[in-house]
């Protein structure tokens, strides 16, 4: 049988290569033909399936070729989050997807294709034990840090103009804080971030200032004595003030609005995609203006420019929209519905979580059995994880419809830098289709674009144009 092996490590500097040999030599005794490797280095607690690179091209890739096993060497590879987890194993079994674990040593089908129902429990009681782990160590290891910063210690990282002393406290470096002072001191006099580091390649002996060194210095609030750990401030030793602080800032983003770190901005960068559902690219050079599909699936690319335009109409036709009276009380209504919904499941979560905790205590004065108890465990495991998922999605729609009633834009930019940064929590995707486009607009159902390439685009050019004129 045809398998496909996921392996995935937390951090950059990890391999990934003791997990593909332990697994090749498992699917070997499993009789199991892996035709694809698939590798993330990516934390699986705190980024979700849809941050995984190679993940969703797994995903894909299972879809089209009808692959039937998956191998992981243990099931935080899959992630670390209970909830995904679950669902994830749920879905996969529904559609005769068997996930191999090789450390649990759990297959989540039986061979007759059915749901291993020991798997499935063994799994929801590991995930939670690791979930709950987890989050106690970070908890732990967040408290001992911010005590540690409380009283004056705990500076492990190294910040340019600053080193830890015996006690472990940053201590200033009188050398390097003069040319901080210098950095902050250039920027409130209105030069940008290439100058200056044009000017300290050239002052300094060490040649190594580039850009971005820049720029994080310029953000960080350690400078003017504030350092910033788990959302909480704490006093160390300043360099330059608040003020000079602030007035770096308001002239750089003063700068970055109207400048383009990129020669041509790709407004929908990470929300396009091809109706076969890989990422489209844009691509600009010479006579090509585009966007394609990365996977080349034989969907025609489309003009980027009629692309950007069609948006910008459909955006503001619908932002014109919805200042009509009554589109709006429609919107309300809508709003007050999935409020009441994500209440109502609120309610029903809390009394499953008290059912759960009643069985647990009747496990504990003896009134039920172990296997009982786990029966209903699981049972009530799967609920709350439905639940949240119900609760999730309303609370989207939510958002969707409050962030339409409350957008204030009416005329999108024509440049397409500030148009990038209008739609950002406007557009939710767009997808290309061989004859249309698909755009998905928070708050509204989505919108169909007609597209037009070749003499079919130039003809409609020429009527926007002349309708324009009249």
């Amino acid at each position: 049988m045809k398998a496909v092996m996921y392996v995935r490590v937390s951090t950059l500097d990890q391999d990934t290569d003791r997990q593909i040999e332990d697994l090749t030599k498992w699917a070997d005794y499993k009789n199991l033909e892996i035709v694809k490797i698939y590798q993330d280095k990516i934390s699986g607690f705190k980024k979700g399936f849809e941050d995984r690179e190679s993940w969703n091209e797994m995903i894909s890739y299972i879809d089209k070729n009808n692959i039937s096993n998956i191998l992981v060497s243990e099931l935080s590879r899959i992630s670390r989050r209970q909830v995904d987890l679950i669902v994830f194993v749920s879905e996969c079994s529904k559609k005769g997807i068997c996930i191999h674990i090789q450390k649990e040593n759990l297959t989540t089908l039986n061979e007759d294709g059915s749901e291993n129902s020991n798997a499935q429990m063994l799994i929801s009681i590991i995930s939670s034990m690791a979930q709950q782990e987890s989050s106690s160590l970070s908890y732990r290891i967040k408290s001992g840090r911010t005590n540690a910063i409380k009283n004056g210690r705990g500076f492990s990282t190294k910040i340019y103009g600053y080193e830890a002393d015996e006690n472990g406290k940053p201590k200033i470096i009188e050398e390097e804080a003069k040319i901080v002072k210098r950095i902050f001191q250039m920027s409130c006099d209105g030069i940008g971030s290439p100058s200056i580091v044009n000017y300290l390649n050239d002052e300094l002996e060490d040649k190594v200032w580039k850009k971005g060194r820049v720029q994080s210095i310029l953000k960080n609030t350690f400078y003017y004595g504030k350092m910033e750990y788990n959302k909480e401030y704490f006093d160390v030793p300043k360099i330059i003030t608040i003020e000079q602080y602030d007035e770096a800032q308001r002239l750089r983003e003063s700068r970055s609005r109207y400048t383009s770190t990129r020669q041509h901005t790709n407004p929908f960068s990470g929300i396009i995609f091809c109706s076969c559902g890989a990422p489209a690219y844009q691509i600009v050079v010479q006579l090509k203006n585009i966007y394609q599909c990365k996977n080349n699936c034989g969907v025609k690319s489309v003009n980027r420019l009629f692309l950007i335009d069609e948006i910008r109409l459909l955006l503001e036709r619908n932002a014109k929209l919805s200042k009509e009276e009554s589109v709006r009380e429609k919107m309300n209504t809508k709003l007050e519905v999935e409020l009441a919904n994500i209440k109502s499941l609120e309610r029903e979560k809390l009394k499953i979580e008290n059912r759960k905790d009643r069985n647990y205590e009747m496990l504990l004065d003896e009134k039920i059995s172990e296997k009982a108890f786990n029966k209903f465990n699981d049972t009530y495991h799967t609920q709350i994880s439905k639940m949240i998922t119900n609760i999730e999605v309303s609370g989207k729609r939510h958002r969707e419809l409050l962030n339409a009633l409350q957008n204030e834009i009416v005329h999108y930019s024509q440049d397409i830098d500030i148009f990038k940064s209008q739609i950002l929590n406007v557009v939710e995707d767009v997808i290309v289709h061989q004859k249309f486009a698909e755009v998905k607009i928070a708050g509204w159902a989505k919108g169909i674009i007609m597209i037009y390439r070749g003499q079919a685009l130039i003809k409609y050019n020429r009527l926007k144009t002349d309708l324009k004129r009249l």
